[in-house]
């Protein structure tokens, strides 16, 4: 499975902001996305939510709210979320065989592509997408992932207004190209992309 990794460093936790970003990276429909995990950076935490692990997920704003509260307000554990305070600990969670840092290429309107291929993506590498500054990420996060073969994926994700509509651009872009894995109702499905092709996994 190819993992996406979204990471947004905050300075403040705002409930509807929080909701709007699990709904965008982690869903699609009422599905979740299992081949997707979300790192949120808080002060001298790191929030880690794992798709593929994740339960009670589900688009209603409340539901979404409520989640979020558990999460990051009360702090409850709960299946797929870890809250990391040793950024070391991410190489426990966050580890690959390859990893490809998305860089955003071009801002033209209605200019959106991939430069993708079969043997520049493999099975079980990871494709990290920042969702600040890649000089920041680079600086605070590199050194914590468990992977030394790192390259880069440019990604050309046009123009966007908010961070929820660079991760819709971003998953859109890679769902096209490489397909997706996702869950609903306890049922595992890959929706297959252009250059992908895998077998249909079994639970």
């Amino acid at each position: 499975m190819i993992k996406r990794i979204f990471l947004l460093r905050t300075d403040f936790l705002d409930i509807d902001k929080l909701s709007k970003i699990l709904l965008y990276t982690l869903m699609v429909s009422h599905a979740i996305r299992i081949d997707t995990v979300l790192v949120i950076e808080y002060g001298k935490k790191c929030y880690i939510l794992k798709g593929e692990e994740l339960r009670h997920l589900y688009p209603q704003e409340k539901s979404l709210q409520g989640f979020v509260k558990t999460i990051f307000y009360k702090e409850k554990k709960m299946p797929g979320v870890y809250i990391v305070r040793d950024k070391e600990l991410l190489k426990k969670i966050i580890s690959c065989n390859k990893a490809l840092i998305v860089k955003y290429a071009g801002n033209k309107p209605k200019q959106v592509f991939m430069t993708c291929t079969r043997e520049l993506i493999q099975e079980n590498d990871c494709i990290i997408i920042p969702l600040y500054s890649l000089e920041c990420f680079l600086k605070d996060i590199l050194g914590y992932m468990n992977c030394n073969n790192i390259s880069y994926l440019d990604i050309s994700v046009g123009k966007y207004g908010s961070i929820e509509q660079l991760v819709t651009i971003v998953h859109y872009v890679i769902d096209i190209n490489l397909g997706g894995w996702i869950r609903r109702k306890g049922e595992v499905r890959y929706v297959k992309g252009v250059y992908n092709k895998v077998m249909e996994r079994r639970t």
